[in-house]
């Protein structure tokens, strides 16, 4: 019986050489760790920058817009004569109001508080009013 003849492998063919494993070089590691780590960047900028818009991207959103309701939190505050001088931060994401600053007394706030909670749209208030302290 003849033996098989096997091809002459003269040139690498990629990491096995004549039946035996080819230890790379430092510099060829150091490259191939360098390529998977392009590689792993740009996979994860890519999912970060169209990802995220794309999932929700022609998806209406339930309820009123932001930026309407902080506008009517906003004209409450300067239609109530109590509140009108209170320096009131209105800030609304998603429907959640959150409302900081301070107020002259406890009662505009519940009423602004309680009006806030009527307005359409509006999920949950958060309440950050300081009621200023009397002089005396």
């Amino acid at each position: 019986m003849n033996p098989v003849n096997r091809p002459s492998l003269s040139r690498s063919a990629g990491p096995v050489l004549d039946g035996r494993l080819r230890i790379l070089s430092n510099a060829e590691t150091r490259g191939i760790r360098r390529t998977l780590r392009c590689i792993l960047f740009l996979l994860l900028a890519g999912a970060v920058l169209g990802g995220c818009k794309g999932l929700t991207a022609g998806v209406p959103r339930p309820g009123r817009d932001d930026g309407a309701i902080a506008a009517q939190v906003r004209s409450l505050i300067a239609q109530d004569p109590e509140l009108k001088g209170s320096q009131i931060r209105v800030f609304v994401l998603e429907g959640n109001v959150t409302l900081s600053g301070t107020v002259p007394d406890a009662g505009p706030k519940a009423r602004l508080l309680n009006a806030v909670k009527d307005i359409g749209g509006v999920r949950s208030v958060g309440d950050n009013l300081a009621v200023r302290k009397a002089p005396g």
